[in-house]
């Protein structure tokens, strides 16, 4: 379906949850450059990465969230992180997703995400300084296992926060859960860290007929010590998007794209 034409009719029409994408700026999606380095321990990157981030990213965003209405409620539950890092789980649902969870959490976070903002040359490198960890095509298997080794050090060593969309494609104002594949709680099930689960929800404006964002955190769960990576795959899959679905129904929402789907 053609942008132009949802963004009319306010209807989107799908029959594949898992692969159907209605991304509203269509980059080209290309594997991952020659040399690209995921693992980043330099001071001087880490230098210039803060510096970009904190003199004018957060400011730029941040006025981008607040005039947008982006909310969220609940963060208190990463308290009980302890410091400690952890994976992100949410839902794909607005262009947003990609940066907002910056300032909703008010802290620097790693997003892995697909490598179409690679294709911006100059936004691509911004993107990567800002935590972008774009994913390799499926047959890339030696930028696999340098994203896998990268996304450890962030988490286990530098603390970091990792935001995932499992449902991996944007499906613009969508009001509930997809039934996503338990693939990528391979991370967490490695590293024995703890996930969170976070669901965008579209909460009701005043004065606008367009919702709001409202990100709402679940409560931490944590791999199962002394299990296998295939149970803690299919426990924390199970725990996650039971959580998700639950958040995802507490809520009133405001269906401003419908969705059908075609038989």
């Amino acid at each position: 379906m053609n942008t132009k034409d949802w963004k009319k009719t306010k209807e989107i029409h799908w029959s594949d949850e898992r692969n159907q994408d209605f991304n509203e700026l269509g980059l080209k999606r290309n594997g991952i450059p020659s040399g690209f380095k995921y693992k980043h321990t330099s001071k001087v990157y880490w230098f210039f990465s803060h510096l970009l981030y904190y003199g004018l990213a957060k400011w730029v965003i941040g006025i981008y969230v607040y005039l947008h209405g982006i909310r969220c409620k609940n963060k208190a539950v990463f308290k009980k992180l302890k410091g400690k890092g952890a994976f992100i789980y949410a839902n794909h649902v607005a262009i947003s997703d990609a940066f907002k969870y910056h300032i909703v959490l008010h802290k620097r976070v790693n997003v892995i995400g697909y490598s179409d903002a690679l294709s911006i040359p100059v936004g691509g490198k911004i993107a990567v300084l800002l935590g972008l960890i774009p994913l390799p095509l499926k047959e890339d298997r030696d930028n696999f296992h340098k994203m896998t080794d990268a996304i450890s050090y962030y988490v286990k060593e530098k603390n970091h926060y990792v935001v995932i969309f499992p449902e991996a494609h944007i499906w613009p104002y969508y009001t509930e859960i997809r039934n996503w594949p338990n693939n990528s709680m391979i991370y967490p099930s490695l590293m024995m860290a703890p996930i969170v689960p976070a669901v965008t929800v579209w909460v009701k404006r005043k004065l606008r007929k367009k919702p709001r964002q409202l990100v709402v955190f679940g409560e931490p769960i944590y791999p199962k010590e002394g299990e296998s990576i295939t149970f803690n795959k299919d426990y924390l899959h199970q725990e996650c998007i039971a959580q998700m679905k639950q958040i995802a129904k507490s809520y009133k929402q405001v269906e401003y794209v419908k969705y059908i789907k075609d038989e």
